[in-house]
């Protein structure tokens, strides 16, 4: 059994405002009534207000048990194996061995035990050790489910069983939640408004937009662990370049919970409706509808490295009730987090980076595309597929690849390359590439389409002798085209057109300098693909030509 020692608390009550270093978009907006707790030994703010200190529990002799389920996390993707993983603490005085520790997964629509009881056993653990135990894989039903899993330890002789175990709950789904932060989840410090109505703010960068936001958490602190009268409340980015809150989108209203110093206890709070979020930048604060019995701290951390700065925004109502930056925000961050629904998997396609959208002919090339992961969960690997299709002659399909990206992070982008190259003839094309992510949860940014027109490439004028050039546009044409040409030398020149087939259709006689251009009239010609031969005295050339309807 744990024995507590003594709590000591001073507390000094500050009726001015803290006006130094004070960085605030409207004048006066930060001076206010604020209490702030600072333990010893920590960060120190001026004036420091509200000190505590606390003599540690003395721990048992033998007191082993499962201080974090590590895995799995609050969702798991459709498809996806678990990997159980439990944090496993000794905080006892003595070296434990051969402490076994058991999984179990219940599934929650039926009540029966969909996992385990699985036993893995830490050899050995001194005391204040952690360690990290792995259980065998489980792979769920590809069905959205909802599990109860509980990790424990069951070590003969634990003097403090109230801390043998962890439970919690998983849900296996194509949908979760994405998390934004700037606190690293400790706290060391605490603030409060010391009067009704106050209110602190974070301020968020949207990953998307619109977003959907689903709920909150925030971590609050008191002397006596009551519960108080409270509004979260969700505001848009408006005004200046920096951003205030503005428009108010949602809220959640109820009482939020705190635990007793040095403690915090963890609010979740869902929107309901989930509030629906336009802006590049938002917040979500915690309004302090009352601070009876005894104010309560919203939890801070000062760790210096995880600091990020413009983020932390305050108002009350002596002020105006103007929004300003929170004076000590380039050394805190609020304990307040947000979180919105967004795809465990989703594999979209974000461009076609090779070929453009024009190429000349006789190119080349091996398609390239750019794969985002858009999803939640990392992927060993998105699969795509790349086709070209010709807009003439009834569609036919003259490239079809198969690519993989490899290991790709949440979030991150990726240029994949098809192994096989393609040189298209002249002509319009469609290119159409696809990502093959099983269980995607938004197949609509998996498929994109952009068109290729291959041309006939204009060649350059300073011709060596002995060399004819020509050049043809447009490329496809339909009723007429121009044709430029560079020959060795001036004089007549000849310029015939043969189908597919190689039987001349069209002749033409031409009586013409060294450079220039000549009309072709196509009207007699029906669409396809044709040969365009030009030839003076001993020279000649080629070209391909696509008569369109």
């Amino acid at each position: 059994m744990y024995r507590y020692g003594l709590t000591v608390v001073v507390c000094l009550l500050v009726s001015g405002g803290l006006a130094a270093g004070q960085t605030s978009l409207e004048p006066g907006a930060m001076l206010g009534p604020l209490s702030i707790a600072t333990p010893p030994g920590l960060i120190s703010f001026s004036p420091p207000v509200c000190l505590y200190s606390r003599v540690s529990a003395i721990p048992s002799d033998n007191d082993v048990g499962v201080s974090k389920i590590v895995s799995p996390g609050e969702f798991v993707a459709l498809g996806d194996t678990v990997f159980p993983r439990a944090e496993v603490e000794n905080f006892g005085l003595q070296t434990q061995t051969n402490v076994p520790v058991v999984c179990v997964f219940y599934d929650s629509a039926a009540g029966a035990r969909a996992y385990g009881p699985e036993t893995v056993y830490v050899a050995s653990l001194d005391s204040g050790g952690v360690d990290t135990v792995d259980f065998p894989a489980w792979v769920p039903p590809v069905l959205e489910a909802v599990y109860f899993d509980t990790m424990r330890t069951e070590n003969p002789g634990d003097e403090n069983p109230a801390n043998d175990w962890k439970a919690g709950r998983f849900k296996v789904t194509q949908w979760g939640l994405g998390h934004l932060t700037y606190n690293d989840g400790t706290f060391e410090n605490g603030v409060s408004w010391v009067m009704d109505s106050g209110e602190f703010a974070v301020r968020f960068i949207a990953p998307e937009r619109p977003l959907t936001l689903a709920k909150a958490v925030l971590w609050l602190r008191s002397w006596y662990g009551d519960d108080y009268d409270a509004e979260v409340r969700v505001y848009g980015n408006d005004g200046s370049p920096h951003g205030y809150p503005g428009t108010q989108l949602g809220a959640w209203v109820g009482k939020l919970h705190t635990d007793t110093w040095p403690r915090e206890y963890r609010n979740e709070v869902f929107f309901d409706p989930p509030v629906e979020v336009d802006y590049d930048t938002f917040f979500v604060s915690y309004y302090q509808t009352s601070i009876n019995p005894v104010y309560p701290y919203l939890a801070m951390d000062t760790i210096a490295d995880t600091v990020d700065i413009g983020n932390d925004w305050g108002r009350y109502s002596g002020s105006g009730y103007s929004w300003g930056v929170f004076p000590y925000d380039p050394v805190m961050d609020f304990g307040i987090d947000a979180y919105y629904e967004a795809p465990l998997l989703d594999g979209s396609l974000a461009d076609i980076a090779v070929p453009q959208g024009q190429i000349d002919s006789n190119t080349t090339f091996n398609p390239q595309i750019v794969v985002k992961n858009a999803g939640l969960r990392d992927r060993n690997n998105i699969a795509a597929e790349f086709f070209i299709i010709s807009t003439f002659d009834g569609g036919d399909t003259i490239y079809v690849g198969t690519a993989n990206s490899g290991p790709i992070q949440a979030g991150q982008t990726k240029e994949v390359t098809f192994a096989d190259s393609v040189t298209p003839e002249p002509g319009e094309y469609t290119m159409t590439s696809i990502t093959l992510l099983p269980f995607d949860a938004r197949p609509g940014n998996d498929t994109l389409v952009r068109t290729l027109s291959v041309v006939l490439g204009i060649a350059d004028e300073n011709v060596d002798a002995g060399r004819v050039s020509v050049s043809i546009a447009p490329n496809p044409l339909s009723r007429s085209a121009t044709v430029r040409y560079s020959l060795p030398k001036a004089g007549p020149a000849t310029l015939d057109v043969y189908d597919v087939t190689g039987r001349e259709v069209l002749t033409q006689t031409m009586a013409v300098g060294r450079t220039g251009t000549a009309s072709l009239d196509l009207r007699k010609l029906e669409a396809g693909v044709y040969v365009v031969k030009v030839a003076t005295e001993g020279f000649s050339t080629t070209q391909k030509l696509v008569v369109g309807n």
